[in-house]
């Protein structure tokens, strides 16, 4: 099989990114990194500078992504969404989490001691932890199942 290796390839607004076997590191503007998985989806849906103030909204649509996200201007903001929820950051977070995307739900991995914003006004505020959010979804008793809310799911491999 052959690996395909492409330095400064420039993206934009509206592109996506398909890593199948492979992998992809992208770096933003700002510095913030993106660690794309094997068999991931990574869609840019906005990458937009105001006034010299980033502005990055980018969609995981499957797969998994690791995200050293570093806001160093006032204003700044890094938006992850996944099929079903979003990662938000704003200045001053820095934020070093791992994303994996599911149809359902999504699974955040803090990589080290971090803020990060889930929606709920949730944060994460610390490393260890699996945070698991799922879409609501009847379970067999037909009573309802996971609530979209964040749920703890313990020590890191938990």
């Amino acid at each position: 099989m052959d690996h395909i290796k492409t330095a400064d390839l420039p993206v934009d607004s509206g592109f996506n990114l398909v890593t199948g076997g492979g992998r992809a590191e992208i770096e933003f503007e700002d510095t913030s990194t993106v660690y794309l998985g094997e068999n991931s989806v990574l869609a840019f849906n906005k990458l937009q500078t105001e006034g010299n103030v980033p502005h990055t909204e980018i969609a995981l649509l499957s797969g998994t992504a690791t995200v050293h996200a570093r806001l160093t201007v006032p204003g700044d903001s890094f938006v992850l969404t996944t099929p079903t929820n979003a990662l938000s950051l704003k200045y001053p977070d820095d934020s070093y989490v791992r994303v994996n995307s599911y149809l359902d739900g999504m699974r955040v991995t803090p990589q080290e001691n971090m803020v990060s914003h889930l929606p709920g006004d949730q944060t994460i505020d610390g490393q260890g932890q699996n945070v698991e959010l799922w879409r609501e979804r009847p379970d067999s008793t037909g009573r309802g199942g996971r609530s979209g809310r964040v749920h703890r799911v313990g020590p890191l491999g938990g």
